[in-house]
């Protein structure tokens, strides 16, 4: 008996080295990933909390010339907008290897809290509904046909978030072209020239193992108002593929991002109230980071959870006199995918709770 037991070990001895083998072949070739986007609708909730904090160093009267010291700052500003709203997307077939998806965002919702020289504004959105208050008394109220024209701006804003289309996809989860309103394809020709993807994150074109990493490289012409002079940034996002200790789900992988970047002494001009300004960039950051979990099994983005902050110091002229400026900006990103039985249609308010998982 004991000699049978030898004789299957030895017997079976080079399928087991086979199989080992074939083990580490699998695991140094790694997975591949792909977007996958079905007739079954995916909704996705999305909330972006943004602080802005701007302070000015200059003379305290620009007509006095007034010179200022020890770089304390002569004002400031501070907002908080918080931003949320759902789209949902549905699969309408394959087109030159490319998916078809039908973009539907609704329940747009906002509030905005910026104090400055002029005050206290708080501000709340329900959809392109606007009520907005400065130091308590009320200014905008659209509801009620009040300061119409001052509610322009953040319809203004909100309107580029509110707009149906197609977009083309790729399995790698770019955005390769839209279809609907001429509305809707400029907003989202200028998107695809600055965002990685509709979820911010893009999948490698080749297997991957844990802990490997490959970029995506966006280019930067500018910040918000302010735009460089002559030269384009290259923004390099580093996304690797992680094991996530507390997540035990074998169908759900983690990847872990990160972008940053620092430039000094850039040229750039502003354009605020329609005139162009030339603007000294002493300093410019950006730090990103976050977590993203995807499907392997369904294909199907499932969550984010990205951080951002940006900093910039600069000297411009204002009134024909210098004045630097600090601005920081902390964004705060998070996507989740909704559960299939909490979906709404667009325009219905029902509770939904959000999938979240746990990050590392």
């Amino acid at each position: 008996m004991e000699r049978l037991k030898i004789s299957l070990l030895i017997s079976l001895f080079p399928l087991l080295v086979l199989a080992s083998r074939a083990d580490e072949k699998s695991a140094a070739s790694g997975e591949t990933f792909g977007f996958a986007f079905g007739k079954e609708p995916l909704v996705y909730s999305v909330r972006q909390r943004v602080e802005t904090k701007t302070s000015l160093y200059g003379p305290p009267s620009y007509s006095t010339g007034t010179p200022y010291a020890n770089s304390r700052p002569t004002s400031g500003t501070k907002t908080i907008a918080d931003i949320r709203y759902k789209y949902r997307l549905t699969g309408l077939g394959n087109w030159k290897g490319l998916a078809i998806v039908r973009y539907e965002p609704f329940e747009y919702e906002a509030n905005f809290d910026a104090t400055g020289a002029a005050g206290h504004f708080l501000t709340t959105m329900h959809g392109l509904s606007v009520k907005s208050t400065q130091n308590g008394i009320v200014i905008i109220d659209t509801d009620k046909e009040i300061g119409a024209a001052q509610s322009k701006a953040y319809k203004n804003d909100a309107i580029p978030l509110l707009l149906s289309g197609l977009l083309n996809m790729n399995d790698l989860g770019q955005i390769k072209g839209t279809r609907g309103d001429l509305p809707f394809m400029d907003v989202w020709q200028q998107m695809e020239k600055t965002q990685i993807g509709l979820f911010g994150f893009q999948l490698p074109g080749h297997p991957v193992t844990n802990g490997e990493t490959w970029e995506v490289i966006v280019p930067m012409k500018g910040a918000g108002s302010i735009k460089f002079d002559g030269e384009t940034l290259n923004h390099t996002n580093y996304f690797s593929l992680v094991e996530d200790a507390a997540d035990n789900d074998p169908s759900v992988a983690t990847f872990k991002m990160s972008a940053p970047m620092h430039c000094r002494d850039l040229s750039a001009s502003m354009e605020e109230r329609g005139q162009n300004t030339h603007a000294d960039l002493s300093d410019f950051e950006i730090r990103a980071f976050g977590m993203i979990h995807f499907d392997k099994k369904r294909h199907v983005f499932l969550d984010a959870d990205i951080n951002k902050t940006a900093s910039i110091s600069m000297t411009t002229l204002v009134q024909g006199r210098a004045v630097s400026a600090s601005t920081e900006v902390n964004t705060e990103t998070e996507i989740n995918l909704l559960p299939e039985s909490g979906e709404t249609q667009p325009g219905e308010a029902q509770p939904q709770k959000p999938v979240t998982r746990k990050t590392l």
